[in-house]
C-alpha cells in the first residue's frame, strides 16, 4: 500500500488557515467582496480542515468533512487523518475514518459471507508503527480491529517482532491461512521466537498441512538452518515442523544451508546438518569455499576434519585465493599446509592480494604480509606484478608499491611507472607520488601534466610536493596561470605566491 503522491493537488497541505473554503456565508457578508476576499486569504481547503480535526478529535466536524473530500486525494487525506489521529491518541477520530471510507459497503448480511475490501489504500501500517512508537495498545487495537487489512498486519508484526499486534490480528481461517504461514516465515528468518512459538502452538499442523498443499512454500526448518538461526532450529525440530513428514529434506536446500553456515562460521549449526544428512564432497567442498572466503578458520578446520573427507586439488586452490584476497595470512598458511597448492593458484593469489583495499580486509600491513608469503614460494611471474603495477599505485599504501617495485623493476618499464605515476598524483598519497618520481624515470612532460592537472582540481597538496621537485617550473606557473579563469581562487593565490619565490 503506497500513497499516491502523483495525484494531490500541489498546494495539499501547504495551506495552513482557519476556515473552510467552501463554507456558506450570510448574504450580509456575500455583498461584501472586500470581506469575503479576506475571508478566502484565511480559509483552508475541505482536505486540510479534515486533518486539522482528525489532529484535535473533533469527531462532528471530521464527519462532516470526510464525504466533502475530493475523490482523487482521498488515499491521501486517509493516510495523513490516520496519521495524525494515531500519533495523538484519537480512538474515535479512527473508528469515524475507517467506518466512513475503509470499512465495506454493501448490507450487513451480504459483509458477513465476504473479506472486508477497503474502499480506498491506505497507507495503515504508518498509523500502527506511530501507536505502537507511541505504546498506545488501545489505538493499536483500534487500527487492526478497523483497518480490514489482517493479512499486511500480520507480517508487519512478525517484521517488527510484535506479539500483541499479532495476537489482536490473528485468525485461523482458511482466507488467512497464506498470510500466517508467510508470517511464520518472516518471524523464524529473523529469529524471533516467540512469534514463532505463538504460531506454532496456535496453528503449526494446519499451516504445514496448508503449504504441503501448495507451491512456492519453503519448510519452516529449513528457513531457520539457512538463516543460522540456531534457537529457532531447536524448538521447530523439536515441534517437528518440516514439510516432509520423514524429515526427508531436500538436498539442494541443505547443502545450501550447510555451506551457509559455514560462511557464518556456526558451527552448532554444521553438527546439527550432518545429523540430518550425509554431506558428499562437492558439498563439502562449496562449505569450505564459503568459509574460507569469510575467513572462518575455525569452520575450515571443522570441515578438514569430517570423517571420510578429502580435500580436492580444485577446492584448495580455490580456498587458497579467496584467503589471499580478504589478505587472510593464518588461512593461507593453514590451507597451504593441507596440501600442493598449483603455481597458477598462487599467481592468481597474488593477484587477488594487489587489489585495493576492501571493506572487510585487514590493515596495508596485512597486504604487505601477504604479499612477501606468496613471494617467497618462488613462482610469482614478473607480468603478474607489471599488469597491476599502475592499478596499486592508485589504490595502496607505499609500503606495498615499494615491495612490488622491488621483486618486480626488471619487467617493470618506464612506460609503466610513468602511468602509475600519473594515477598517483590523482587518487593515492603523497608518499606513493614521491617514491615514483624518486624512481628517476618520470619525465619532465609527466610532471607537467600532473601539475596542471592537480591545478585544475586544486589539490594543493600534490601541487606543492611537484613544486619542490627542484624542475624548472617558471614556465609551467605561466601555463598554470594563462588557465585562471577556470582555476579556483586559492589556487591563484598558491600559484602567484610560487610565481613571486621563483622570481626572488
Amino acid at each position: 500500500m503506497k500513497r499516491r503522491g502523483d495525484i494531490v493537488p500541489f498546494d495539499y497541505g501547504v495551506r495552513q488557515h482557519k476556515r473552510l473554503k467552501e463554507a456558506n456565508y450570510p448574504h450580509k457578508i456575500r455583498a461584501l467582496p472586500h470581506v469575503i476576499e479576506r475571508i478566502d486569504l484565511l480559509s483552508m481547503s475541505v482536505e486540510d480542515a479534515a486533518v486539522e480535526a482528525a489532529a484535535t478529535n473533533q469527531i462532528v466536524w471530521l464527519q462532516r468533512l470526510l464525504p466533502l473530500v475530493a475523490s482523487q486525494v482521498k488515499d491521501q487525506v486517509g493516510c495523513d487523518t490516520t496519521d495524525i489521529a494515531a500519533a495523538r491518541g484519537h480512538c474515535e477520530a479512527i473508528k469515524l475514518i475507517y467506518r466512513c471510507w475503509v470499512q465495506p459497503a454493501g448490507s450487513t448480511f451480504a459483509n458477513a459471507f465476504s473479506i472486508p475490501k477497503p474502499c480506498y489504500n491506505f497507507d495503515i501500517l504508518e498509523a500502527l508503527e506511530l501507536a505502537v512508537k507511541n505504546e498506545n495498545d488501545k489505538i493499536a487495537r483500534v487500527i487492526c480491529d478497523k483497518s480490514g487489512f489482517p493479512g499486511e498486519i500480520l507480517r508487519w508484526a512478525a517484521k517488527h517482532d510484535n506479539l500483541e499486534v499479532l495476537r489482536v490480528v490473528y485468525r485461523f481461517e482458511d482466507d488467512y491461512m497464506e498470510d500466517l504461514y508467510r508470517a511464520m516465515i518472516i518471524a523464524i528468518e529473523r529469529g524471533f521466537l516467540e512469534i514463532v512459538k505463538f504460531l506454532t502452538m496456535e496453528c503449526g499442523e494446519g499451516l504445514l498441512e496448508y503449504a504441503a498443499g501448495e507451491f512456492g512454500f519453503s519448510c519452516p526448518l529449513v528457513t531457520a538452518i539457512a538463516h543460522g538461526k540456531w534457537e529457532v532450529i531447536e524448538y521447530l525440530d523439536t515441534q517437528g515442523m518440516y514439510l516432509d513428514e520423514s524429515e526427508d529434506f531436500d538436498a539442494t536446500a541443505l547443502e545450501r544451508a550447510f555451506a551457509s553456515a559455514a560462511g557464518k562460521n556456526q558451527l552448532g549449526i554444521m553438527t546439527y546438518l550432518q545429523t540430518k544428512k550425509k554431506f558428499d564432497r562437492t558439498a563439502i567442498d562449496k562449505a569450505l569455499n564459503s568459509a574460507a572466503s569469510c575467513g572462518h578458520l575455525d569452520s575450515v578446520k571443522y570441515l578438514c576434519d569430517i570423517e571420510g573427507y578429502e580435500l580436492s586439488a580444485a577446492a584448495l586452490d580455490k580456498a587458497f585465493e579467496n584467503a589471499a584476497e580478504d589478505w587472510n595470512l593464518e588461512m593461507v598458511k593453514f590451507l597451504g599446509g593441507k596440501g600442493n597448492v598449483s603455481r597458477a593458484s598462487i599467481n592468481t593469489a597474488f593477484e587477488y592480494a594487489m587489489n585495493e583495499p576492501g571493506i572487510f580486509r585487514g590493515k596495508a600491513d596485512d597486504q604487505l604480509k601477504m604479499l612477501k608469503h606468496l613471494h617467497s614460494k618462488g613462482c610469482i611471474d614478473p607480468e603478474v606484478i607489471s599488469e597491476d603495477f599502475a592499478h596499486v599505485a592508485r589504490n595502496c599504501h607505499v609500503d606495498v608499491v615499494e615491495f612490488l617495485y622491488s621483486t618486480g623493476s626488471t619487467s617493470i618499464s618506464s612506460d609503466i611507472v610513468e602511468k602509475a605515476f600519473r594515477k598517483a598524483t590523482r587518487e593515492n598519497s603523497i608518499e606513493v607520488v614521491e617514491f615514483l618520481y624518486n624512481t628517476g624515470v618520470v619525465s619532465p612532460k609527466s610532471i607537467e601534466d600532473a601539475f596542471l592537472k592537480a591545478a585544475s582540481r586544486g589539490d594543493l597538496y600534490v601541487m606543492e610536493y611537484l613544486f619542490s621537485c627542484g624542475c624548472k617550473f617558471q614556465s609551467l606557473l605561466e601555463k598554470a596561470l594563462c588557465k585562471h579563469s577556470s582555476l579556483p581562487p586559492r589556487v591563484l593565490l598558491f600559484l602567484k605566491q610560487k610565481q613571486e619565490i621563483t622570481l626572488m
